[in-house]
C-alpha cells in the first residue's frame, strides 16, 4: 500500500488497569534499559504507530501521568470511567477532522505490535472497503 494513503493512529492509553493494579501505559517494557532511557509501554506503542500513522492521537484519562511524547496529540477523557468506546469515538473524530481517510486504533498494552501488522490491516481495509478490520 502506498504511503500516500492517509492513515491516522489512535492509541487508547486511559484504561483503569484494574487487573494489573497499576497504569499499563507507564509500565516499563521488559528488557528495556533502566533509568532515563527506559521505554514505557506508551512510548513503545506510539513509536511503532508513528512509523506508519500521521497524525497520532493518544487518548488518556483525566490526570493520567504520561511521559513526554513527541509528535503526538494527547487528548484527555472528557468524562471519567466510561471505558474505551467514548475515547475511541473521540479519537476517530479527531482523525477525520485531521483529514485521515482511515485510522488504526489500538490499545496501549500491545508490546508485540509491528508496523507490518498496521500496514496489513490498512491494506485489507482499503481492498475490501471495510469499516473495521481485525487481525
Amino acid at each position: 500500500m502506498p504511503d500516500a494513503v492517509s492513515l491516522a493512529g489512535v492509541v487508547l492509553a486511559g484504561g483503569e488497569s484494574r487487573r494489573m493494579g497499576r497504569d499499563k501505559a507507564t509500565l516499563q517494557i521488559p528488557g528495556s534499559a533502566g533509568g532515563s532511557s527506559a521505554t514505557t509501554m506508551v512510548e513503545y506503542v506510539v513509536g511503532i504507530v508513528g512509523q506508519r500513522c500521521e497524525p497520532v492521537f493518544v487518548m488518556a484519562a483525566q490526570g493520567q501521568p504520561l511521559p513526554a511524547l513527541e509528535a503526538v496529540h494527547v487528548m484527555r477523557d472528557e468524562l471519567s470511567g466510561l471505558g474505551p468506546l467514548p475515547a475511541t469515538a473521540r479519537g476517530l473524530r479527531a482523525a477525520a477532522e485531521a483529514g485521515a481517510r482511515i485510522a488504526f486504533v489500538c490499545a496501549v498494552d500491545m508490546p508485540f505490535l509491528t508496523v507490518e501488522l498496521i500496514e496489513d490491516l490498512a491494506r485489507r481495509a482499503l481492498e475490501t472497503n471495510a469499516e473495521v478490520v481485525l487481525p
